[in-house]
């Protein structure tokens, strides 16, 4: 044996004896080098994964540095993918295992719904939907009695772009790897404290499927949390808060490349995102000033004229407070009030949901309110204001107002003028219909097992000259007086109304003889009449007529008409026509109708024709839109669909007729839509399957458009879509917020 001390060589190497000048060497096999490598043949050394080189020396990512995802550095460094970074630098074994804040994970939807649910039906429900939005959504409501309570969330990691694995990573996974409901309720605090108790209820309901740190889900996450036990007491003041937590993250699975083992399962760390609905609860009705006498300006709960000569009246309000949701909106409705086999008024039962006019306004700060209204005829008027605040607690208030516009009577030339207003000019709606008679409490006119509109009568007519009392009156009136001028110029040179010492009194006369003599009637005069009755209470109503003279027949202008006559005149798609001109006219009270007739000489009448006289007024029309036609929604457009839902939207068209109602039909089912409305949310729909929707507008009037229909389908159950705010939801007995329906 060669000993390496007598060769000149180190221990671990022989000399090469191909090498003249005995300077080359080889490492010895079997002999160990640096990092636990072996020397396995000459010059050739088997090292671990992580230590590179010839005898060993070098060092890369490996199971004991794991760099992914990222790239390796020298000196065992990372450089991380964007999105990543290490939770602690200086730890080469969590490299890359921090996700980024920032990193793109996405809430799709929040859908919650609260239900009364009784023996398989829903009594009712409310849906709130923070859908596709990056705030919370809050809803206010006066319903309290819940038992069922549902959520539909969706979420996704979108990952970014990471590059191939390396050989020490054997698996790994991105995704949502937590998803839960937490349902908290809070408490007002008690009297005398403002610090809110802790909460009420607060848990956390895990959703219908199962996802976690090492079983993440890389498309989209959908779940499902059903609570058919709500069995919370929800009071005055309470907020029911259900937020949606979900988690992107992943693992890394790391092997040892040397034994072939795994090394360690590693984590990512989460990065988390939650959007949350709430319900809020407010029992409380608006306020005003008025239920206490402690207004101290202007502020009115409802004002109208209550007895009046025109029947254009203004109806106003103010003062309206709502301390817990605020004030949200107001209607106006008027009916007109029948009498009753007892002799009282009362709002017909066949007309209580059918009211003249339903006009919705909207709360806009605490102003004074005026709203203007045409009476249509004379009579008894019941007007009701619903006060309404976000939560959708009511008051109704009501005033009565009684129009009274006198008729006319106007008699020939050579008989006395006479006027009467027996059973016809005098006050003939309040004694047939007993207007001055007691009026029936205004009672709940809907119930729906939940809640009575309206609830109590404390608001009721007892101001003014007119309540809901009977007023004292024979024949509704105490007395008449009457007045009459006389003049050639159509009564524009009367003064309205006569002054004080032109009045005669009648008392209880209804008949008048105007004592004007014949001789001092000449063409072309007027006389106006105006009588004033006043009732039992005082309150005076002035009407008039007039009687207009004309004692000459109409002028007709013969050299007009001869020289008028053209025949063989040229006409558009006719062979022969003649052309006539006719000048008729009347400088007293005008021409009623032209009647010409045609006839040959053996008497024969060939043509008759009767005209009516017409008299046309000039104005400005450049203003005037619209249609005189019923028309129906247009442009109507699909913003939107998702598995079980599709968004509308329309427009309407300008129309010579107020708007006063909207419908959607959708599988036979009629829904009420706002009036005013331009966009809608059907929902309940079943994935992949076409629907025809119509539409149709109301007029005034009980009119309605035709049905307009629009066909769109919803999107198959792998699809995901845009959600929107709730709306309506097929096949339910009832739609949250429906109090009133008019429809």
């Amino acid at each position: 044996a060669v000993s390496t001390k007598q060769s000149g060589c180190r221990p671990t190497y022989n000399r090469n004896a191909a090498a003249a000048d005995g300077q080359r060497h080889r490492l010895v096999i079997g002999t160990a080098v640096r990092n636990g490598g072996t020397c396995i043949r000459p010059n050739k050394c088997e090292c671990p994964k992580q230590n590179p080189g010839r005898r060993c020396g070098g060092v890369t990512c490996s199971h004991l540095t794991p760099c992914f995802p990222g790239m390796c550095l020298e000196d065992d460094g990372c450089d991380c993918s964007s999105g990543f970074s290490s939770a602690t630098p200086l730890v080469k074994q969590n490299y890359c295992l921090r996700i980024e804040d920032n990193s793109d994970v996405r809430i799709y939807q929040m859908r919650v719904r609260m239900a009364n649910y009784e023996r398989d039906m829903d009594m009712y429900d409310i849906v709130l939907d923070s859908s596709n939005s990056s705030t919370s959504d809050s809803f206010w409501t006066n319903r309290k009695d819940f038992n069922r309570l549902e959520a539909n969330c969706s979420s996704q990691y979108l990952v970014p772009d990471v590059p191939p694995e390396p050989d020490y990573i054997q698996n790994y996974g991105f995704g949502i790897v937590e998803a839960k409901v937490q349902v908290w309720l809070q408490k007002l605090p008690p009297a005398g404290q403002t610090d809110r108790p802790s909460p009420s209820l607060n848990k956390t309901i895990s959703c219908n499927r199962v996802v976690n740190d090492t079983l993440p889900e890389e498309d989209i996450f959908q779940c499902e949390v059903i609570d058919q036990n709500f069995d919370r007491l929800i009071e005055h003041g309470d907020f029911l808060k259900i937020t949606y937590v979900t988690g992107g993250g992943g693992f890394r699975d790391v092997v040892n490349e040397n034994t072939g083992t795994r090394h360690s399962l590693q984590t990512y760390t989460q990065v988390t995102r939650d959007l949350s609905v709430e319900f809020r609860f407010d029992f409380r009705a608006p306020s005003h000033c008025g239920e206490n006498s402690s207004c101290t300006g202007d502020e009115t709960m409802l004002s109208v004229p209550d007895i009046t000569r025109t029947p254009d009246i203004t109806i106003k309000w103010k003062g309206w407070t709502d301390a817990d949701s605020k004030m949200y909106r107001y209607s106006m409705e008027v009916f007109q009030m029948t009498r009753a086999t007892n002799g009282e008024l009362e709002i017909h039962p066949d007309r209580d949901l059918d009211p003249l006019i339903n006009r919705p306004v909207l709360h806009d700060g605490n102003r004074l309110y005026a709203e203007q209204y045409t009476l249509p005829s004379p009579g008894m008027y019941s007007i009701i204001l619903e006060v309404a605040d976000r939560a959708n607690n009511t008051k109704y208030v009501r005033r009565l107002s009684n129009p009274d516009s006198g008729y006319a009577y106007q008699n020939k030339r050579k008989d006395p003028v006479v006027v009467t207003w027996d059973q016809h000019f005098k006050n003939v709606f309040q004694v047939e219909n007993n207007l001055l008679g007691r009026v029936r409490a205004y009672g709940p006119e809907l119930e729906n097992n939940v809640k009575q509109i309206p609830q109590d009568t404390e608001l009721e007519d007892h101001e003014g000259d007119r309540t809901i009392d009977a007023i004292p009156n024979i024949d509704g009136i105490a007395n008449f007086q009457v007045a009459y001028v006389k003049d050639h110029s159509g009564g524009s040179d009367q003064p309205e109304p006569p002054s004080s010492s032109q009045w005669t009194d009648l008392y209880l006369n209804t008949t008048y003889i105007v004592p004007v003599p014949d001789k001092e009637l000449v063409a072309a005069d007027t006389v106006t009449i105006w009588v004033k009755a006043t009732d039992a209470t005082g309150i005076e109503k002035v009407a008039r007529t007039k009687v207009s003279f004309d004692f000459t027949p109409p002028e007709l202008n013969q050299e007009d008409l001869a020289s008028g006559f053209r025949m063989n005149t040229a006409v558009e798609g006719m062979d022969f026509s003649s052309t006539f001109n006719l000048q008729v006219f009347d400088w007293e009270s005008g021409i009623d109708f032209i009647q010409w007739t045609f006839t040959r000489r053996n008497g024969d009448v060939v043509y008759k024709t009767k005209e009516p006289g017409k008299t046309v007024q000039k104005d400005n029309l450049h203003m005037l839109n619209g249609s005189g036609q019923y028309y129906p929604p247009q442009n109507i457009q699909v913003k939107s669909r998702t598995k079980d839902s599709v968004t509308i939207t329309w427009d309407y068209p300008p129309s010579c007729f107020e708007r006063t109602g909207f419908w959607v039909i959708v599988n036979g089912q009629r829904h009420a839509v706002h009036m005013d409305a331009r966009e809608y949310v059907i929902s309940g729909l079943e994935p992949g399957q076409s629907y025809t929707i119509y539409m149709v507008t109301g007029f005034i009037g009980g009119e309605q458009s035709d049905q307009q229909a629009i066909v769109c389908a919803t999107e198959d159950d792998d699809g995901l879509g845009d959600f929107a705010i709730a709306g309506i939801t097929i096949g339910k007995k009832s739609s949250y917020n429906t109090i009133k329906n008019k429809d």
